[in-house]
């Protein structure tokens, strides 16, 4: 693959990740929830399937394989509170 292919990948999933943040902006300035991160989790990717939330490597230490094929799911790299 391409680096031109990889940017628009990485473009395309910021562009997503934005249109979510903007989903749970009311949230966080209210107050309901400490980060963007934390509201997205619990209210848009929560269900009864997803409860359990944790980085690759916590997976690992858990004793738990990524199997090839899955697909994470899209959170800001440093919880961030309000800024766009």
């Amino acid at each position: 693959m391409d680096m031109t292919t990889e940017q628009n990948k990485a473009h395309e999933a910021r562009e997503t990740l934005k249109a979510l943040s903007q989903e749970v902006y009311d949230l966080v300035e209210a107050g309901t929830f400490n980060s963007v991160n934390d509201a997205i989790m619990e209210t848009l990717y929560k269900n009864g399937t997803h409860r359990e939330f944790k980085s690759y490597r916590q997976w690992q230490r858990d004793g738990f394989q990524v199997k090839k094929g899955e697909k994470a799911f899209m959170l800001w790299a440093r919880p961030k509170m309000w800024s766009f």
